[in-house]
């Protein structure tokens, strides 16, 4: 095992308060932020870039036992390839970073990291030669991520005029059942798989024939439903939500569950969705989106969030997440969302303030009715043109929550983790 640290501290202070106040300022309802709970320390960094090609696309996760995995994509060879790092003490140090190949595909990308109920570490990605010579890869560690077995898809062929591309995928596992999705010429699919992953039963679209749809993400309620949210485009674009009874085979009516303001920026999966649910099978859902919700006429972008305690038959009201400067160049993006055993919700997002950018988080320690205002992950840093990652990453465990993202080392991006503790906050469900 490896260690290499940078410090990339934040410079707030840790700002914690007693958790007897802020469950007081909870209950009375009277605000959306309550004082921020935890700091984050500084980046460990694991896969140092030695080219001049960028490391971009974190996905990470938590096994509950110490076990922390994080894949990326890496363009140090000259294409894009899936990096690969894993730490089994909570972080503290990381074994060397390995890349994770598809046999017969040039490039890799989007990499998706979930770890089963039976701590199996298994990885999928987009793996492609051309934009019609693509699949959805995938690949399971039984040995807590030490190493994988040979890799397989998750993908069918379809066509979908003159776009075949297989893009953003994402997949969720339980037990031997993994279901996917990922979309092609605008349209969702999801498959299935109850052998592991080694083969693909059948294909379905949740979108219900509708072009326009990017971007789906899945997840598992305790029920045994299936949730599926993605963005929606058209003249007024929305997050558009369907859910599944029967592993995915066949799925409701979609509906749309918010209706978005438009973001208005260059960059690439700005405002996707991200989803998670509870032990108590409440639903979260996170995007950015422009600021014409509030009242503003400029559209640089806020992160918001949205719940569903009956399954996702109703939807709470639209949450801001974010604070500070309300600038028209204060550009607030690419959220990630992460829900914990003890139904805290995580949400980290790319910010800027002023000249720079930085990575933010915030914690709603009481199933999404209310937000800490947020605090830095890294320090503001200058990025290297419009262009920094699709997203970023974030999960957490009984004792830490972890944060990955690409940081500039040496004028090029290379993949750190953050973490920060979270002790002093619940240690069991919070009551609904």
């Amino acid at each position: 095992m490896r260690k290499g640290s940078f410090d990339y501290a934040t410079k707030e202070a840790p700002m914690r308060m007693a958790l007897a106040a802020v469950l007081a300022v909870l209950v009375m309802g009277a605000i959306a932020h309550a004082d921020p709970l935890i700091a984050f320390g500084r980046g460990q960094l694991l896969s140092l870039n030695s080219g001049d090609r960028n490391q971009f696309e974190p996905s990470i996760a938590a096994d509950g036992k110490g076990g922390v995995y994080v894949a990326w994509k890496d363009g140090q060879s000259g294409s894009s390839h899936i990096r690969y790092a894993y730490s089994h003490d909570y972080g503290e140090t990381w074994s060397q970073d390995v890349l994770l190949e598809h046999d017969g595909y040039k490039f890799q990308s989007d990499p998706v990291v979930v770890v089963g109920e039976d701590g199996r570490v298994t990885v999928s990605w987009v793996a492609y030669n051309t934009f019609t010579d693509t699949a959805i890869g995938f690949r399971v560690s039984r040995d807590r991520g030490v190493t994988f077995g040979e890799p397989s898809r998750l993908s069918v062929p379809t066509k979908e005029g003159a776009k075949d591309f297989f893009d953003r995928q994402w997949h969720i596992v339980h037990g031997d059942e993994v279901i996917t999705s990922y979309h092609v010429g605008n349209r969702i699919f999801v498959t299935r798989s109850s052998d592991g992953g080694k083969s693909v039963e059948g294909v379905s679209n949740p979108d219900g024939d509708r072009r326009g749809a990017l971007s789906a993400v899945l997840a598992r309620s305790p029920d045994g439903k299936v949730h599926c949210a993605w963005l929606q485009f058209g003249r007024r674009p929305a997050i558009r939500y369907s859910r599944s009874a029967d592993g995915g085979k066949t799925w409701e009516t979609p509906k749309d569950i918010v209706l978005m303001y438009p973001l208005d920026y260059r960059g690439r999966a700005q405002c996707f969705p991200t989803i998670g649910v509870d032990p108590h099978g409440v639903i979260h859902i996170a995007w950015a989106e422009g600021k014409g919700r509030d009242g503003s006429a400029d559209k640089a972008g806020d992160v918001y969030a949205i719940r569903s305690t009956d399954g996702g038959d109703t939807w709470s009201a639209p949450l801001k997440l974010t604070d500070g400067e309300d600038l028209d160049e204060a550009y607030k993006i690419q959220p990630w969302l992460h829900v914990d055993q003890w139904g805290r919700v995580h949400v980290v997002w790319i910010e800027r303030r002023g000249a720079r950018w930085m990575v933010r988080y915030a914690l709603s320690p009481d199933g999404g009715k209310c937000f800490s205002p947020t605090v830095a992950v890294t320090t503001p840093h200058l990025i290297r043109g419009a262009y920094h990652s699709d997203f970023i990453a974030v999960c957490s465990d009984e004792r830490f929550v972890y944060v990955a993202a690409p940081i500039p080392v040496g004028g090029v991006y290379s993949m750190n983790v953050m973490r920060a503790s979270v002790s002093g906050l619940p240690d069991g469900p919070v009551a609904r």
